[in-house]
């Protein structure tokens, strides 16, 4: 696989950047041994661009979840706090886009819109969302061909879980 300049630059933005949010996820011997090129991150964004673009049909959808959490959690945690918020304009990034594009390529089966889950639910959706807040469900942002725009999904599996 080519080098990716996404890759490559995301790599040296996060690592120049975010060193010590990196370290929370990374071993310093990973860290001190990577470039942007070679590095554990860029090897996690070129896994993703290849699932996202279908060139990699092999990675499963847990492997992918694990990438694209250690991504949100090393660019978004605050130190100390286990949750964190991943700005909603940063999936319209190019990393973004990458992540939840590989996100929809694995968990196309799983993923339910916000909508059509508060019907499964039978609640309205101001309290799906209250739920979504506290962190009872997840939700992930996937773009939307047909829309022109992100669209936010919640996991099937943890919907049904919650029934």
């Amino acid at each position: 696989m080519a080098t990716s300049d996404l890759a490559v630059q995301t790599g040296r933005l996060v690592l120049g950047d975010m060193l010590h949010r990196l370290m929370m996820y990374f071993s310093v011997e990973d860290l001190a041994a990577a470039d942007p090129e070679h590095g554990p991150l860029a090897y996690a964004i070129r896994l993703l661009e290849a699932v996202a673009s279908g060139e990699d049909t092999a990675t499963d959808a847990d492997e992918v979840r694990g990438y694209v959490q250690t991504i949100c959690e090393a660019l978004f945690s605050r130190v100390g706090e286990a949750a964190y918020d991943v700005p909603e304009d940063w999936w319209s990034s190019p990393l973004g886009r990458v992540c939840s594009s590989a996100l929809a390529v694995t968990e196309g089966e799983d993923l339910i819109s916000i909508a059509d889950a508060a019907r499964e639910l039978d609640v309205p959706l101001a309290t799906l969302w209250a739920r979504v807040r506290r962190g009872s469900y997840h939700y992930v942002v996937i773009q939307d061909r047909r829309r022109g725009r992100p669209r936010r999904m919640l996991y099937r599996s943890e919907i049904e879980a919650g029934m």
